[in-house]
């Protein structure tokens, strides 16, 4: 576990999940993590690279190391984000409910929160066991600035509504743009487009 983040005696912590590709990290992102962070006011934030997503055909085009050297940059400086990389030394598909699980086990005095956008939130019902994974933790749904969020009708569902600033970026227009040789230097966090350049990725997408 690359968190070294310990309960405190006497303290119940608020731990926000937030798992995903991250391929690659990008600013979106960190907003996302610094503004639930703030509005829930969480302890520490943890992002989880997954192995492979089950809503997602094509693998993640950078491996394991590099989306956790990625995210290292990223989150330099940030004493309240982290990173595990349980879901990809775990392998397989990355479901959420046994990434939960793990978690519950880690810190079981805490309470949990998985951070998501609504788009996800709202297919909650296609998630594997999910009626477990909402007992185990509360939902963060981030959503775009005016929209609104559906919520499914799921047993024990709790979760917090929060607006998100209207942020045009996604990994895979990030990737696109790398591959016809344009590192976006201005969407990604300092040191990343370094990176991307010294390993070689994103020259082809596909």
């Amino acid at each position: 576990m690359a968190s070294n983040f310990q309960e405190a005696s006497g303290k119940k912590l608020r731990i926000g999940i937030f798992g995903g590709t991250f391929d690659p990290v990008h600013n979106a992102h960190l907003e996302i993590g610094h503004r639930v962070q703030a509005i829930l006011q969480l302890d520490q934030i943890i992002f989880i690279p997954n192995a492979q997503s089950p809503i997602k055909a094509s693998a993640p085009r950078a491996s394991g190391a590099q989306r956790k050297t990625m995210l290292a940059l990223a989150i330099e400086g940030e004493p309240a984000f982290a990173i595990d990389m349980y879901e990809v030394e775990r392998g397989g598909l990355s479901f959420s409910v046994e990434t939960a699980l793990h978690f519950k086990e880690q810190f079981p005095a805490a309470k949990l929160f998985w951070i998501l956008g609504a788009d996800q939130f709202e297919q909650l019902e296609r998630w594997r066991d999910i009626e477990k994974l909402a007992s185990l933790l509360t939902f963060a749904v981030f959503r775009r600035a005016g929209a609104s969020v559906i919520a499914p009708a799921i047993a024990g569902l709790k979760y917090h509504d929060i607006e998100a600033p209207l942020m045009d970026m996604s990994s895979s227009e990030i990737r696109k743009l790398c591959a016809q040789g344009r590192v976006p230097s201005h969407l990604l966090p300092g040191g990343l487009d370094a990176f991307i350049l010294q390993q070689g990725l994103y020259k082809q997408e596909g």
